[in-house]
């Protein structure tokens, strides 16, 4: 009479497979969720950099430049000064003080009878902020029967940063921005 049945070799061979397998799939599950949650998190980095990146830049379109409120016109400028229509001063700068959550560096807005407020999430290091302003002379101030220089304003922006979490990567952005008032 024959025995059916396994060997005690026969399931030890298809144990050691499973086992194989589940490790090997368990392996690429961790990875892809891994993988899923690091661009999910740079996704999340890219929105919130690009966002205040578009809120300077509308800002810039909508205002003028205040060259009035730099002594010299320097390259670059850490700060950026605008006037509304109303003259109300309107400034955009990089701070390391009352940023949110743990962010240890953040973008600031002043917009005066408001005050200042942080405008970056608290899930954000702004590592550089810059601004080039061109021309570096009002172009709207007659001198000698001609401007002082014959060109739209416009503001360069650069902004480098990164998340707070570890091993976050750095993200770089930039634009250049025309002021849509030009009065002569």
């Amino acid at each position: 009479m024959k025995n059916k049945g396994f060997t005690l070799i026969e399931l030890l061979v298809v144990l050691a497979l499973f086992s194989t397998v589940v490790l090997i799939v368990g392996d690429i599950f961790l990875s892809v969720s891994r993988t899923q949650k690091y661009s999910l998190q740079r996704n999340q980095l890219m929105n919130d950099f690009r966002y205040n990146l578009e809120f300077i830049a509308q800002n810039i379109r909508l205002n003028k430049i205040s060259y009035t409120d730099y002594p010299i016109v320097a390259e670059p400028e850490d700060e950026l000064v605008l006037r509304d229509g109303e003259n109300n001063k309107l400034i955009f700068k990089k701070d390391t003080v009352d940023c949110l959550g743990e962010s240890t560096s953040c973008l600031k807005f002043y917009q005066e009878g408001e005050g200042w407020q942080v405008m970056s999430s608290e899930n954000i290091n702004i590592n550089k902020l810059d601004f080039y302003i061109k021309p570096l002379e009002d172009p709207f101030i007659l001198s000698d029967n001609s401007y002082l220089a014959d060109d739209q304003p416009l503001v360069t922006i650069i902004l480098t940063g990164q998340g707070v979490v570890e091993n976050s990567s750095i993200i770089n952005l930039q634009t250049t921005v025309s002021s849509r008032i030009y009065e002569r």
